[in-house]
């Protein structure tokens, strides 16, 4: 995590006031590695974090660990001389800066063999160490001379270092990440020459590793199948990328998970503009659809309510659009391919009605044009502020608590061009129906103007506060994009880091605290541009992607992953908890993470893929991972936090799945 590296180096390098004086506040004398911490810190090979605490439990990362490594066996005089040249750090290694602050320790560590990098060429400082990672850093720095014949890479310095009493006996598997207590006791132990303590050897790891941890174990408890596939749509699609077969997509999970849909997709036949698909709940099939628009977006948009009790899809067909409820089809309206794709139904949060935009019935000269009405629960309500016609899934209208709704709206038309010749550089024609300026608006049930944002060229993009009370919206204008918030004061305000733009604003579930994706912008060293994620005043390390980033209801904890390379690690707060690697050629993501009520307990989706073929996909809970299952969707945890049920497809086979968590 970037914190943790300033941090870290801001106490360890530069500040021997913090935490020298005493003991660490978070070190009580029960401690099973107090002694040693005690040890470490009082000879000054540890000083602690500036609000006095060690976080005796936290896992450390690979630049962390060399750096207290190199600095327990090496002068000062010799790490500095290494930095003077950095020449096998600019040789070897590419992603260590040479002005980081850890640099010249990893420099120190090359030349002295203790580490060797990647074989990308890589040192992964922002990534947790491990057992065996450590184990080889320990034993080449204290004893120098190591051979490493074995076909198990990292056994030789597991012996080593437990022939000195060295590996501390809380450990239970080479893989698993090494804490900051437990290093601490690995090096007071061969600091001191202390070979009196109890120690693990190589085959007791291995014998602990083979029994996970009863504490973090799941075992199914329930399952219920809710539908069959037909051989003749599999395999599941969710991008309609399948070379025109069959197949089916769009699947969807009542909350309480008793129902289940799904559309079926066959290429149309019939004409050129879309493909037939069939709109199932459960194994009950519909009406097949021809289809219109885009073929592969118009497919249904199935969503249940969040009660459960309420399932609408979207129709496109025969000129005409409209959404069937319940199994009742709503009303129908005038529709044309070219006016863009129309919205998908949605529902809002507390009283379950549905929302969506009614489309534009025509579009002159193939040009877009704009929508003027909205459907609300049963009421069909005219919008004093239209919006743009051709409306993304992404863009398409917001429900909000007590049936208000949030969406981008457009100014005057420029009929004479008026207001809008600033426009004109941006756009090879100027057709008379070129709105002046976009905006996003808060509405009522009743179409009573809650707020609005200050006007801009063009809404790319905006999010929205579950309150209402903050609008984060992206402003285009040619290539630029700017972000603003405004927030419960209607001041727009820029956002901007010193180092890079925000790209992403993610609120917490009142809208009290929002999590920012930055973007930097790729430089001659870097290539392509780098991601970190900031929030409450705290920033992660720069990623090649921050992909998911999810709070809990208390908003105390935030978890994310991000993605470096081919690797994806998942944080907790500022911690690393795991990282996946995938296989050659397979593509590895982690999908919906998901907090138990308490924000004891977090959950999250696994999935690999080989090119555009989904391989498999598991349920991680509290770091432990289950069955690998052909697809999972929408984890829920019970309200005591004790079992997690979640959508599963197997063998052809949609079912709901309940596991229990120790």
């Amino acid at each position: 995590m970037r914190s943790a590296f300033l941090s870290f180096a801001a106490l360890v390098l530069f500040s021997p006031g913090f935490a020298a004086d005493g003991a660490f506040s978070d070190v009580p004398a029960d401690h099973p590695h107090a002694g040693a911490i005690e040890y470490v810190r009082s000879r000054g090979i540890v000083r602690g974090y500036a609000d006095g605490t060690y976080k005796p439990d936290a896992t450390i990362n690979r630049a962390e660990f060399t750096k207290i490594i190199v600095g327990s066996v090496a002068a000062k005089h010799s790490i500095d001389a290494c930095i003077m040249g950095m020449g096998l750090l600019t040789d070897y290694i590419t992603d260590v800066p040479k002005n980081a602050w850890f640099a010249p320790y990893i420099c120190y560590a090359l030349e002295s063999t203790f580490v060797i990098g990647y074989d990308d060429r890589t040192f992964r400082p922002e990534k947790s160490i491990n057992v065996a990672e450590a184990s080889k850093i320990i034993a080449y720095a204290y004893f120098k001379d190591v051979s490493s014949t074995d076909p198990v890479w990292y056994k030789p310095f597991i012996d080593l270092l437990a022939e000195h009493h060295a590996i501390p006996t809380d450990i239970r598997s080479f893989d698993q990440l090494l804490t900051r207590g437990q290093m601490a006791e690995m090096i007071a132990r061969l600091h001191a020459h202390d070979d009196s303590k109890p120690s693990l050897t190589y085959e007791e790891i291995g014998a602990v590793s083979e029994v996970p941890p009863s504490k973090n174990s799941f075992t199914e408890v329930g399952r219920t199948v809710l539908a069959t596939i037909p051989s003749t749509f599999v395999p599941y699609s969710a991008h309609a990328n399948n070379m025109n077969l069959p197949h089916f997509t769009n699947v969807v999970f009542s909350p309480d998970g008793k129902k289940v849909a799904y559309v079926r997709v066959n290429p149309s036949r019939t004409s050129g503009m879309g493909v037939e698909w069939a709109f199932v709940e459960g194994n009950n099939a519909g009406n097949a659809h021809p289809g219109m628009g885009d073929p592969f977006k118009i497919r249904g948009y199935p969503v249940f309510s969040a009660d459960g009790q309420n399932l609408a899809y979207a129709v496109t067909e025969n000129n005409e659009y409209f959404v069937v409820l319940n199994g009742q089809e709503q009303k129908h309206y005038p529709y044309s391919a070219t006016a863009g794709n129309p919205g998908a139904p949605r529902f809002t949060p507390d009283t379950n009605q549905i929302v969506y935009f009614a489309p534009p019935s025509h579009a002159p000269h193939g040009e877009k044009i704009a929508t003027v009405s909205l459907v609300l629960g049963t009421k069909e309500i005219s919008l004093p502020f239209p919006a743009p016609g051709s409306i993304s899934y992404e863009n398409n209208v917001v429900p909000l608590t007590g049936n208000r709704f949030a969406y981008v709206a457009q100014t005057q038309w420029c009929s004479a061009h008026d207001n809008c010749t600033f426009l004109r550089g941006y756009f090879s024609s100027f057709p008379p129906e070129m709105p002046a300026m976009e905006f996003v608006v808060v509405m009522d049930g009743t179409a009573n103007l809650v707020r609005k944002t200050s006007p801009v060229s063009s809404v790319s993009w905006f999010r929205i506060s579950p309150d209402g009370s903050s609008i984060v919206y992206a402003s285009r204008l040619g290539e630029k994009e700017s972000i603003t918030m405004e927030d419960a004061t209607r001041s727009p305000k820029s956002l901007f880091m010193q180092d890079g733009t925000v790209f992403e604003p993610l609120f917490s579930p009142t809208g009290r605290h929002t999590a920012f994706i930055v973007k930097i912008p790729a430089t001659s060293g870097t290539m392509y541009p780098q991601y970190y994620l900031a929030w409450n005043a705290k920033q992660s390390g720069r990623y090649d992607a921050i992909e998911r980033v999810t709070w809990n209801s208390d908003e105390s904890r935030i978890a994310y992953s991000a993605r470096k390379g081919t690797t994806v690690f998942v944080f907790l707060d500022d911690q690393e908890k795991q990282s996946y690697s995938p296989a050659s050629g397979e593509y590895v993501f982690i999908d919906q993470f998901i907090f138990d009520p308490s924000g004891r307990h977090l959950a999250f989706i696994i999935c690999r893929k080989a090119g555009e073929e989904m391989k498999s996909c598991s349920l991680s809970v509290d770091g432990t991972e289950g069955a690998h299952v052909d697809r999972i969707w929408k984890p829920v945890f019970s309200t005591d936090g004790s079992s997690i049920s979640y959508g599963e497809l197997n063998n052809n086979t949609l079912s709901w799945v309940t596991v229990k968590v120790h």
